[in-house]
C-alpha cells in the first residue's frame, strides 16, 4: 500500500484493559488515529475501573466498558455489546482494525473474530529479562511505551500515522467544549517563581502497587518537613482508596498541617493535581497523571528503571534514583526487596529530591501562568 493512501472511513477498535498508567499511556495513540483519520470511528475498550480515563476523551467514538470481576462473562459481555455497536452504526460485523495493547487471555478472547486486520502489541520480553536478570540495556536510550503503542498500530493498514508530540491526556467533564486539550497550555514556574507570589503546593502520591516501588513514608515526611519550613510549602496528600493509610501515617508526622485527599475520586484527584505547582511520586499511576496533567513531576524509581520504558511521557519531569548493581530487579515491582536491603528506594534522600524540584526553570514562554489555576 502506498505510503500516501489515505483510508478515511475505517472503523478501529483499540483495547487496553488495565492498569490505569497503562491506559493513559494509550492516549497519545488514540489522538494520532484521530488526527489522521478525522472521519473514521474510534471505539476503546477499558476495565470499568479505569473508564474515566476516556469518559470524556473527545478522540474516541464509543467507550466499551469490561467487567473484570465478572471473568469470562465479563469479557462475552463487552464483546455482545462492541459488535452491536458496531452492526447499529456501521452496519458491519467486525472492526477494520482491531489493536491489542494489553495482549492476554482476556484480550485475546475479546479480539476473537472480532477484528478484520488484528494486531498486538509488542512484549520486549527478552529485553525485560535482560534488563532484570543480567542488567544489559542499561543507559540505552529506552522506546517509551506510548512510542510501541503507535508502532503496533502501523503494522495493520495505519498509514501516514504521525506524532505531532502531543502527550498523555486525561480530559475532565468540564473541558469537553475545550477546542484544544486545556494543559497543554500549562506555564511551568520555577519554586522560586512562585514564592514571589504565593506558598508553592506540593503533591505527594506515596501509592504504588508494589512495595519496591514505595518511597518509603519516613522519607515523604522528611522531604515535606523540608519543604514545609524552607518553602512554606502547602503539602496536598493524593492516592487511590489502597493508599489512605500510607497518607494518614505522613500526614500525622508531618509537623506542619498539610491537606489529605487519599481516595478522592479520579477526576477530583486530577482536579488536585492541576491546583499544584509540582508532584512528587513514585513510578505509579500517578505520575502518569500528573504527566497527562502537564504538572512538572520528581518520579522516584526504585526496583524499576526508565529503560523499561514508563518515564513520564513529554511532560516537565525529574526522576530520582540510584545506581546499584543489582537494579532493576524487576520491570514491575515485587512485594519485598529480594536483597533484603532495600537501598535503592533507602538510598534516595530528601535532599536530592529537594534538589531535582528546585531545578525545574520556567519553561515553555507564553503560556498559561500555572500560579493561576484553580485549586
Amino acid at each position: 500500500m502506498p505510503d500516501d493512501f489515505i483510508i478515511v472511513h475505517l472503523s478501529y477498535c483499540i483495547m487496553r484493559l488495565s492498569s490505569l498508567g497503562d491506559v493513559l499511556l494509550a492516549t497519545p495513540l488514540v489522538r494520532m488515529l484521530r488526527m489522521r483519520y478525522p472521519e473514521s470511528r474510534i471505539d476503546v475498550v477499558v476495565d470499568k475501573r479505569f473508564a474515566d480515563v476516556w469518559r470524556h476523551n473527545p478522540n474516541i467514538t464509543t467507550l466499551i466498558e469490561l467487567d473484570r470481576d465478572a471473568g469470562l462473562n465479563g469479557i462475552l459481555a463487552a464483546k455482545h455489546t462492541a459488535r452491536q455497536v458496531l452492526l447499529n452504526e456501521t452496519g458491519i460485523k467486525k472492526y477494520d482494525v482491531l489493536i491489542d495493547l494489553q495482549r492476554n487471555l482476556r484480550s485475546m478472547i475479546f479480539r476473537f473474530r472480532l477484528g478484520t486486520c488484528i494486531t498486538k502489541v509488542k512484549k520486549f520480553r527478552l529485553q525485560k529479562i535482560g534488563l532484570t536478570l543480567f542488567k544489559r540495556g542499561k543507559d540505552a536510550e529506552p522506546v517509551l511505551i506510548p512510542m510501541r503503542y503507535a508502532a503496533a498500530a502501523k503494522a495493520c493498514w495505519v498509514v501516514g500515522l504521525t506524532d505531532y508530540g502531543y502527550g498523555l491526556e486525561f480530559w475532565l467533564p468540564e473541558e469537553v467544549n475545550e477546542e484544544l486539550y486545556p494543559p497543554i497550555n500549562y506555564y511551568v514556574n520555577s519554586i522560586f517563581d512562585i514564592l514571589n507570589e504565593r506558598a508553592p503546593r506540593i503533591a505527594f502520591a506515596p501509592g504504588a502497587r508494589y512495595f519496591t516501588k514505595r518511597w518509603p513514608a519516613e522519607k515523604f515526611v522528611e522531604l515535606g518537613t523540608m519543604l514545609q519550613r524552607e518553602y512554606h510549602a502547602a503539602i496536598v496528600l493524593i492516592g487511590g482508596p489502597d493508599d489512605v493509610e500510607i497518607c494518614s501515617e505522613i500526614e500525622a508526622k508531618l509537623p506542619y498541617p498539610s491537606e489529605n485527599h487519599a481516595g478522592a475520586s479520579l477526576f477530583d484527584s486530577v482536579r488536585i493535581i492541576d491546583g499544584c505547582d509540582f508532584a512528587i511520586t513514585n513510578d505509579s499511576a500517578a505520575m502518569h497523571l500528573a504527566a497527562a496533567r502537564q504538572t512538572p513531576v520528581v518520579a522516584i524509581f526504585g526496583s524499576t528503571v526508565r529503560e523499561f520504558g514508563f518515564e513520564p511521557f513529554r511532560a516537565p519531569h525529574r526522576i530520582a534514583e540510584v545506581e546499584l548493581s543489582c537494579r532493576p530487579c524487576s520491570h514491575i515491582g515485587r512485594s519485598s526487596c529480594p536483597k533484603g536491603h532495600f537501598n535503592c528506594m533507602n538510598l534516595v534522600s530528601a535532599d536530592s529530591v529537594l534538589e531535582l524540584i528546585c531545578s525545574f526553570n520556567t519553561t515553555f514562554p507564553g503560556r498559561k501562568n500555572r500560579s493561576r489555576r484553580k485549586s
